[in-house]
Formats: C-alpha cells, sequence, structure tokens
C-alpha cells in the first residue's frame, strides 16, 4: 500500500508514513508544521495552452475548419452558376423561338411534339425556286451527346450507329423520299464537320457512304471549304459570319453549276472569295426523268453589292438559278 509523504515547512524534511510525525527528527518542529505532498497528475502535449505544440494542433485545425468551408461554400456557388447558366441559355432559345416568359420545359415539348407524342416537324421539304425542286434534309452530329449541355438534350436520341450506319441510313431514307416526291436537287444542311476526331460521322464520311445527295451545306468544324478533298459537293462558311455561301443552279437544266464563298460586310474586303466551278470539274449529272426545260427568267437571291454594303443581317447562304439562253 502506497505510504504518504509530509514535508516540513521549517527545514524541508519528508517525511514518508499515514501520518506526520509528532516532531520533526531535524529541526524538532511539531506536526502541525508538515504539510501533506499530493502527487500531481502527468500534464499532457497539449496542457500547456501557451506551449508550441498546443499552438502548433490549434492552427492547424483551424485551418481545415476553414478550408472546409471554403470548399463548400465554393460547390454551392458553382452549384448556382451552373443553373444560371442554364437559365441564360434556355432563355436565348426561347428568345430565339419569339417565346420569351414561356415556361422552357413545357413549350419545348409541345414545340417539338404534339399531343400524341410525333415529331411536329417534317423530316425533310422541298421548295421549288425559278421552276426547279430543290429537296433539303437536316443532319445533327451524335456528337452533341458529349459537346452539348446535357440538361438541354434530355430524351433526345443522336443517330450514330457503328461506324456510322445508323446515320447513313437515314439520310438514305430522306434522298429516297425526296427522290420520290420529286426534288430535282437534293441538299444536306448537316452539322457534321470535317475533323478526324469526329469520323466516322463527318460530311466527308456521309458523302462518301451515301448516294443521291447533290450538295452537302456543312457546319460544326467551323471550317471554310469549297469542296472536300476529293471533289465532294460540300461547304462550310466558317464561324461569326465571315463568309456567305453562294450555290448557282441552273434552270433548264436544274443542276448546280458552281459555288462560292463571299466574305461579307463586317469582316476585311480584301480577303479573297473562294469560288468552285462545278460545271468544269464534274460531268453534268443528267436530267432525272420528270425535269422539263425552264424558260423562266434567272432568280437571284444575292444581294448587289451595294446591298450587300448596307445590309446590316446577311444571308448566311443564298441560291442563284441561271436559264440558259437559246443559241
Amino acid at each position: 500500500m502506497a505510504t504518504k509523504k509530509f514535508k516540513c515547512t521549517v527545514c524541508g524534511y519528508i517525511h514518508e508514513g499515514d501520518a506526520a510525525p509528532e516532531k520533526c527528527p531535524v529541526c524538532m518542529a511539531p506536526a502541525s508544521a508538515f504539510v501533506e505532498l499530493k502527487d500531481e497528475k502527468k500534464k499532457g502535449l497539449f496542457s500547456d495552452k501557451n506551449g508550441n505544440a498546443y499552438i502548433i494542433m490549434y492552427s492547424t485545425v483551424m485551418v481545415v475548419i476553414v478550408a472546409t468551408l471554403l470548399a463548400v461554400a465554393a460547390l454551392s456557388l458553382q452549384s448556382r452558376q451552373y443553373a444560371n447558366e442554364l437559365n441564360e441559355k434556355k432563355q436565348s432559345i426561347l428568345s430565339s423561338l419569339s417565346a420569351q416568359g414561356e415556361n422552357y420545359d413545357a413549350f419545348i415539348k409541345g414545340y417539338v411534339l404534339d399531343a400524341d407524342g410525333k415529331t411536329i416537324f417534317d423530316a425533310n421539304t422541298i421548295i421549288e425556286k425559278g421552276g426547279v425542286k430543290i429537296g433539303f434534309f437536316g443532319l445533327e452530329t451524335p456528337e452533341a451527346q458529349t459537346k452539348a449541355n446535357p440538361k438541354l438534350i434530355e430524351g433526345l436520341k443522336f443517330l450514330a450507329g457503328k461506324d456510322g450506319k445508323e446515320l447513313y441510313a437515314c439520310a438514305a431514307e430522306q434522298v429516297a423520299e425526296l427522290q420520290k416526291n420529286g426534288a430535282d436537287i437534293i441538299v444536306c444542311l448537316s452539322h457534321l464537320g470535317i475533323d478526324g476526331s469526329s469520323e466516322p460521322y463527318t460530311s466527308y464520311d456521309l458523302a462518301k457512304n451515301v448516294k443521291g445527295i447533290d450538295f452537302i451545306i456543312d457546319g460544326h468544324s467551323h471550317s471554310v471549304i469549297t469542296a472536300g478533298p476529293n471533289g465532294e459537293d460540300i461547304q462550310s462558311t466558317g464561324t461569326a459570319f465571315a463568309n456567305i455561301g453562294v450555290i448557282t443552279i441552273d434552270n433548264a437544266t436544274k443542276q448546280i453549276v458552281g459555288n462560292e464563298l463571299k466574305t461579307i460586310w463586317h469582316k476585311a474586303r480584301t480577303s479573297p472569295s473562294l469560288t468552285t466551278k462545278r460545271a468544269m470539274r464534274r460531268s453534268p449529272r443528267p436530267p432525272r426523268p420528270s425535269s422539263t426545260p425552264s424558260t423562266r427568267p434567272m432568280v437571284r437571291s444575292l444581294p448587289s453589292a451595294r446591298s450587300r454594303s448596307t445590309a446590316r443581317r446577311p444571308p448566311t447562304a443564298t441560291v442563284t438559278l441561271r436559264p440558259t439562253s437559246a443559241t
């Protein structure tokens, strides 16, 4: 059993036992001069609030707490910023459809689908100009699934298929339908691009795998071209209204005889136009059985040099129909 310790307050003598001695054996002081010594508990590493260890630990804990709060705040702000950007994009889409103030989800659903869930837009259309029936259909790149805002394309399916076969089959189906409906010329309005990373869904791949498309007006890669590397009938005007595309159609033969790009009003006038003479680099396409030579006057959609200089919002593409004079 552990004994107690008593200290003489007069001379400092230490006595061990259950009680203080009657007299100090050194200075003869009475028992009342002794005080009991109690064991002090060992202090911990951080018990001294003025010690370095305590200060370092305290500072570390506070830094961690502050960093955590900042991270939570940043995530909250990021989420809010994403929501604001998404809302701005939705409002921009509504504005382009002259539907400001409408509920986006409800409006888009009603705008694209009817009450039976069917699309309200035709898959293709035919426009007649100068006696020439021009058929149009559109294709969107399947890369929209990974490059567009996912919130804006929920529930939409983009045709792709292994090696692009699903996309090509859709295009071939549109070509066949337009030919059946009497189109003299078939134009694909594509958003496919020509970047190698987009293969096998580029406009080059489309032209190679689908027959019957007379011309492809392309986008997505923001390229400036008037033909493909192997003479494919593809044109792209670049970006930011840098050029307008012009396609010339002979309304007697009902064939495309040329195409070019023209620099427009807000770009440097010194840039040369890119021109492709279709009649010089390919044999004329035989007219379809239903085609009949037309004597209608030329329809010129391209604005004159004067009107182009004063136009505030020039078109991005024009079609010129040129009659053939009898000789």
